[in-house]
């Protein structure tokens, strides 16, 4: 079990590590070298959240705010948080100035104190994975929408990306076990990885869908997103099999004996 103090020193090192790599990770994406990012998991993600027309968005993990700023040009209003403050900088030094868009250094936990249900959409590309409680991340995501809201998510596949990364050696990686990774951040047209290396945590995928539904969350779909047909060869070299999974699910009406936990097992 990992307890709150473990927790916080878990999330402001990760915090940290984003910190670090911000200035280089916003490069990457404003210069198009994402490939997975702008053609793959991005499209999938608003795919899935459907018309987001009249709506209120949070984005969770919002990091440099590309999806927090795709996402605003037809929602009406939109809420980037991440726990990295200099990822925040970034995103306010590029989409600041749009009136319908803004962004807070905070957690989700933190913003669920704080906030009644009234997001219609809550969106979180590739952050779940660094948040060290799962379950408290869900709970706090669940709080905050209206009954009937909506959550798209994405995450490594946890079946797959070892295979793919090779971050931990394959003969000791135990698929069932939680269990924190720390490793370079590396994306396939950018050979040089990110300055400081990082930590996720790796769930089964089971671990999921039962935090899913614990947190009050109805799965709707699943998609392993496939690589589009106009990809650059080196990228379609390594797409054999999924890379991710992008999860929509929908909001159950609200228990109200279930809040928001400031932790919970930090690898559940």
């Amino acid at each position: 079990m990992t307890t709150a103090r473990q927790e916080q020193r878990l999330v402001r090192e990760i915090a940290r590590e984003w910190g670090q790599n911000a200035a280089e990770r916003c490069r990457q994406l404003a210069n198009g070298l994402d490939f997975s990012h702008d053609s793959v998991l991005v499209p999938t993600i608003l795919q899935l959240a459907g018309t987001l027309r009249g709506k209120k968005v949070i984005d969770v993990g919002c990091g440099c705010g590309f999806l927090t700023e795709a996402a605003s040009r037809t929602a009406a209003s939109v809420l980037g948080v991440d726990i990295s403050h200099e990822m925040i900088t970034h995103a306010r030094r590029r989409f600041g100035k749009r009136p319908n868009l803004s962004f807070e250094a905070t957690s989700i936990q933190e913003r669920a104190g704080m906030t009644k249900p009234v997001f219609d959409v809550c969106l979180a590309n590739m952050s779940l994975m660094l948040m060290p409680s799962l379950d408290s991340a869900l709970v706090s995501m669940r709080s905050i929408l209206k009954p009937g809201g909506r959550l798209v998510f994405s995450i490594p596949h946890p079946c797959t990306w070892n295979t793919f990364r090779r971050d931990e050696p394959s003969e000791s990686f135990d698929y069932w076990e939680s269990h924190a990774v720390v490793a370079p951040f590396r994306i396939t047209l950018d050979p040089k990885p990110l300055p400081v290396a990082s930590t996720f945590f790796h769930r089964a995928l089971g671990k999921y869908v039962e935090a899913l539904v614990g947190a009050g969350f109805r799965i709707e779909s699943l998609i392993e997103p496939n690589a589009p047909r106009n990809s650059p060869p080196k990228y379609l070299k390594g797409f054999s099999y999924p890379r991710f999974a992008v999860f929509s699910v929908v909001a159950n009406m609200f228990d109200r004996e279930r809040r928001p936990r400031r932790h919970s097992n930090g690898l559940s």
